[in-house]
């Protein structure tokens, strides 16, 4: 019987044993459970996930399924500072259809911070404060766009323009064989929404992915 025990979730460790045993341990947050990944001596895996002392969940890899847990998981959130506080949050939440998470204050009781949440496990923040116009420069260095996925492109771009909101580009096939469209969010920030379709060279990707990892794209 082997036990591992993390005094700190917030750690992430890597430990090898000269038993051989433990090859690869790593502890993280998940909401408020915590997930161990152990691998022993001949590559088996085992992924046990606990909140507290309640074991959730007991997931075993055989040898052959084993992909070693990466130290970047995916995208928690994207951060902006805005002008207009009041009409960004109206334009991701009656718009774009994101609902408001929760908000963050600091020490004197002014509001710091204002969440969306996207979709699983995606987040979008915004800080009031800001004082410059946001402008972008199409040959300057830095943030590019934002992208965020739709099930269906043309339903998504429709709805969005009954709603009385201009699109800057409206849907159109682009050279990775995704159909996207575009528009300017109240700062100006330029946000891209995608459909990923079976043919794109992301489903492609993805799925020779899966391959190779029988079925696993993530940990």
């Amino acid at each position: 019987m082997y036990a591992l025990i993390a005094r700190s979730p917030l750690v992430q460790a890597r430990k090898d044993r000269e038993s051989g045993f433990c090859r690869s341990f790593r502890p993280f947050i998940a909401c408020v459970s915590i997930a161990f990944f152990v691998r022993g001596a001949a590559g088996n895996g085992c992924r046990i996930r606990m909140h507290g002392k309640t074991i959730l969940r007991l997931r075993f890899r055989p040898n052959y399924e084993w992909r070693e847990s990466p130290m970047i998981t995916g995208i928690t959130h994207y951060g902006a500072k805005v002008k207009d506080l009041d009409r960004t949050i109206q334009f991701y939440r009656d718009i774009l259809e994101f609902e408001e998470a929760f908000r963050l204050y600091d020490d004197e009781g002014a509001l710091r911070i204002v969440y969306f949440h996207i979709g699983r496990n995606h987040f979008v923040e915004f800080f009031p404060g800001g004082i410059e116009d946001y402008e972008y420069i199409p040959t300057g260095a830095g943030t590019n766009h934002l992208c965020y996925e739709v099930d269906d492109a043309y339903a998504a771009a429709e709805r969005i323009k009954a709603k009385g909101y201009p699109l800057h580009k409206d849907v159109e096939k682009g050279r990775s064989g995704c159909l996207q469209f575009w528009l300017l969010d109240p700062e100006g920030n330029r946000i891209e929404l995608m459909q990923l379709l079976p043919d794109s060279m992301q489903a492609k990707a993805l799925q020779a992915i899966q391959e190779k990892y029988n079925g696993q794209t993530g940990v």
